[in-house]
């Protein structure tokens, strides 16, 4: 997780072979090759697409999701008095 908050993907060093492969697919640059590892150098950027972990041909990447339920989401809506519209 990142300072905004954002689940990141994980990146196994052990796993990983330095391919480059994430790099060259991630369309938002986050990913970078620095000293022969393979890092998330622009957390803020990635958009989560996946395209990293599926095309990994070692699986060194995992997109890690949190299951958020409906009444965490209710509760927290009222807490900041953003009561969702449900008239429609």
């Amino acid at each position: 997780m990142n300072a905004q908050g954002n689940i990141l993907p994980r990146i196994d060093h052990e796993l990983c072979n330095r391919c480059g492969i994430c790099v060259g697919i991630c369309p938002s640059a986050a990913v970078a090759l620095i000293d022969g590892c393979v890092v998330i150098v622009h957390p803020a950027d990635c958009n989560y697409c996946g395209d990293c972990e599926e095309l990994c041909p070692e699986g060194a990447i995992s997109l890690p999701y949190e299951i958020v339920f409906a009444e965490q989401i209710q509760e927290s809506m009222r807490a900041d008095d953003q009561a969702p519209d449900c008239t429609h």
